[in-house]
């Protein structure tokens, strides 16, 4: 199993180097808002799509990673907030986990699990998953074997939330992980830093939002993060005082729009400082800043 590993993961950087041919790494350089005071920088993406057979939407994903790594301070962590391949093909997991190892845009990699990762709603879901934690485990050193996890990125919790069977458009959230969600909230937030939350499907898309919602609002300082809806921009609402909710549109989606052929590119930067969060909205395939927002701690 172990020979097995690292002649995937060798063949996957091979074919990352040859897809990289031809496409250059923008020269623009960038930072945190604040170099000296800032204490944790991140970076969340969603819905890459990776297919064996789309080089424009390949292409636009490998310029992002080339710019996320642009960001002088360093980066953390780089989330990917699920749908990561458009199929969950070896080939497709080959290539988005190949490129993420050469381009190597920030110190930790952490993924969160998607419908289209399962086979979206086709009844592949044991098969796909388990293929999907041999790939993230083999290249990112980790032992995850369920769809609901924790980690931790400079002492900072981030929680991984997904869906136990074959869905679409509605996670399948058993009761057993939403009380995993409150003990692990509970504990994480004891000494009143921030937690960052993670999952693929927006939270009305949950079988019983209420559900959800009633755990996340009992803490404070919570940041959700959630994908899925391949909107045109990013959505930020506040679900209470405490709780801080952004939805993020698909990284290499092609939109067009009259005489405009694009690619959306919207992510967002996660700033952690002493007394609060800065999180910027960044199109990472043109380089350019969007909207910022600022969350002092309570």
């Amino acid at each position: 199993m172990l020979v097995f590993s690292i002649l995937r993961k060798t063949i996957s950087v091979l074919l990352a180097a040859i897809l990289m041919i031809g496409v250059r790494s923008p020269r623009a350089v960038y930072s945190v808002t604040d170099e000296d005071t800032c204490l944790t920088n991140f970076t969340v993406i969603s819905d890459v799509h990776m297919e064996g057979n789309n080089k424009t939407s390949r292409d636009a994903f490998i310029r992002e990673l080339y710019d996320i790594r642009n960001n002088a301070f360093g980066n953390d962590a780089l989330v990917l907030l699920g749908d990561n391949t458009m199929n969950g093909q070896h080939i497709e997991n080959m290539f988005l986990f190949g490129l993420l190892d050469r381009i190597d845009p920030a110190d930790r990699l952490l993924l969160t699990l998607g419908n289209h990762d399962t086979g979206n709603g086709e009844g592949r879901y044991d098969l796909l998953v388990n293929r999907y934690y041999s790939y993230y485990n083999t290249f990112c050193g980790l032992d995850v074997q369920r769809p609901y996890y924790s980690d931790q990125v400079n002492g900072y919790d981030f929680i991984f939330l997904g869906s136990e069977e074959d869905d679409i458009n509605s996670p399948v959230i058993s009761d057993a992980q939403l009380l995993w969600l409150d003990d692990q909230l509970a504990e994480a937030t004891a000494d009143g830093e921030p937690v960052f939350v993670f999952a693929h499907h927006p939270y009305e898309n949950f079988e019983d939002p209420s559900a959800l919602l009633d755990v996340l609002t009992d803490y404070d300082n919570i940041f959700f993060f959630t994908g899925h809806t391949h909107r045109y921009d990013i959505l930020q609402e506040n679900l209470s005082d405490g709780v801080h909710y952004f939805n993020l549109p698909r990284v290499t989606e092609l939109n067009e729009d009259g005489e405009t052929f694009d690619v959306t590119g919207q992510g967002l930067n996660v700033e952690i400082y002493e007394d609060q969060i800065v999180i910027r909205e960044r199109n990472f395939f043109t380089g350019e800043w969007m909207d910022s927002y600022e969350f002092p701690l309570v």
